[in-house]
């Protein structure tokens, strides 16, 4: 094997200590969304949203955090504030305990995600779990939301100050910078906006493609040297 394509420097520096005569290249994939209209900062509600699969451990562990310990913190202090999860498979507990909190959305299966990005303000990535790069977090980014995560949640994302709106580590953490968020909402857009104007460069078809380009050039010419 000539190349390995890792998708994040851990992802890298952990294959590099397994591979032995093998060039290992930290490629950013191109995750690029199809733009869509952002609504202005009065269409935004005061939304938060969370998106996942929750056929999966670690966002049901996320899931069942926010519900019980972050949300009701939340809403101690912002009363008005909504938030959606959206995302197949809920589970049982997940939807009794949205519906005991109240303004607390859990849509299930959705055929495009576009409208929950577009409404609200706040996307919150509360994972304690899981490893590798969450493509969750950069659609949040590309999708220009103001964005509230976990070190887990941003792992592998090197992002650069004034483009995730913070990073949090526990209930407390996070339901202060989701309500400073969503006291703030031209602040937030701002750095949304910010996010997607970064993320779309970094996450795009044409880096992407110079990186593998630029790696099959020089294994080519190693080849011809040989």
């Amino acid at each position: 094997m000539d190349l390995v394509l890792a998708l994040s420097p851990k992802d890298k520096g952990m294959l590099q200590t397994i591979s032995t005569g093998t060039s290992v290249v930290s490629v950013t994939p191109p995750l690029t969304l199809e733009r869509i209209e952002t609504p202005s900062v009065h269409e935004r509600s005061a939304g938060v949203l969370f998106v996942g699969a929750f056929h999966r451990p670690e966002n049901i562990d996320a899931a069942l955090w926010l519900l019980r310990e972050i949300w009701p913190l939340v809403r101690a202090r912002n009363p008005a504030a909504e938030l959606v999860i959206a995302g197949a498979s809920p589970t049982a507990q997940m939807r009794i305990l949205a519906n005991d909190l109240g303004r607390v959305t859990v849509t299930g299966y959705v055929p495009s995600l576009y409208p929950y990005y577009a409404s609200c303000l706040v996307n919150v990535v509360p994972l304690r779990q899981g490893a590798g790069v969450k493509f969750k977090t950069i659609d949040a980014l590309l999708m220009s939301q103001a964005v509230v995560s976990t070190s887990v949640g941003l792992e592998g994302i090197h992002a650069p100050e004034g483009t995730v709106w913070a990073r949090a580590e526990n209930a407390d953490e996070i339901a202060g910078a989701i309500l400073e968020a969503l006291k703030d909402p031209r602040h937030s857009a701002s750095v949304g906006k910010k996010a997607a104007e970064w993320a779309a460069a970094e996450y795009s078809h044409e880096n992407y493609s110079s990186t593998l380009l630029r790696e099959y050039a020089r294994l080519i010419t190693a080849r011809v040297r040989e």
